[in-house]
């Protein structure tokens, strides 16, 4: 049996999920058994945990997370989450919890920062948030590695790394406070993506910014410095 929880509301296999939202018609495709069915090769479960994730999403926006108002964005983390938790064979390590990871910008001084979370008065100094970067987990997991926020050389030069000490060799600093972002696999697993960190001069300063596309999204004499880690998707 499969259950799954969302707020105040848990479901128990396929068949109750089908009766509770009777107008979900992927649920009553033949298919979504299949995409829950125990075993499968690793392409399988990636397959099966986008199915999943999408039934999942389908009954959050009828209903609210916890009960809200489906006009609600439901957080991607607890989506990714009920649908790990739905099918235990999915790619998702033991140990793993799914945390969203964002990128925000700041036009004014072309500073890009990757977090979990909304700074508290962030928009006050000019921040907008450019667009999810898939997850990484809020706990360690085997062959994960804790990334955090650093800052430096320059001013408003924000950069993610992996070592504690922010780099300090090249300029970088360790910020006040813990601006810890999460655990990043280091391996790739099935699901997964690389991470890059890109870097450019502007204004005579360097700049970094993480992005999924190895490009470095076309900005012009960007440097590829190569993946932090992988993110699930």
């Amino acid at each position: 049996m499969h259950s799954i929880g969302f707020g105040k509301f848990e479901f128990h296999n396929t068949a109750l999920l089908c009766r509770v939202f009777p107008k979900c018609t992927d649920c009553h495709n033949s298919d979504f058994e299949a995409a829950i069915a125990l075993g499968g090769g690793q392409d399988a479960r990636v397959k099966r945990f986008e199915f999943v994730k999408k039934i999942v999403l389908g009954a959050v926006m009828l209903i609210g997370v916890g009960g809200a108002s489906a006009s609600e964005s439901p957080d991607p983390a607890v989506i990714a989450n009920s649908a790990a938790q739905m099918d235990p064979t999915l790619f998702v390590p033991s140990g793993v919890v799914l945390r969203e990871i964002f990128r925000i910008f700041r036009p004014s001084t072309n500073t890009h920062v990757t977090n979990y979370y909304w700074p508290e008065n962030w928009e006050d100094i000019g921040y907008v948030r450019e667009g999810g970067l898939g997850f990484i987990s809020s706990t360690p997991f085997e062959n994960s590695v804790l990334i955090r926020s650093c800052v430096g050389p320059h001013s408003w030069n924000y950069f993610t790394s992996r070592d504690p000490d922010c780099e300090s060799e090249t300029g970088g600093v360790v910020l006040p406070g813990d601006w810890s972002i999460g655990y990043i696999s280091t391996v790739q697993l099935p699901g997964t993506v690389p991470l890059y960190r890109c870097s450019f001069v502007w204004d005579r300063k360097i700049r970094h910014f993480d992005t999924l596309q190895v490009d470095c999204e076309g900005v012009r004499e960007a440097s590829n410095e190569g993946a932090t880690g992988y993110v699930f998707l």
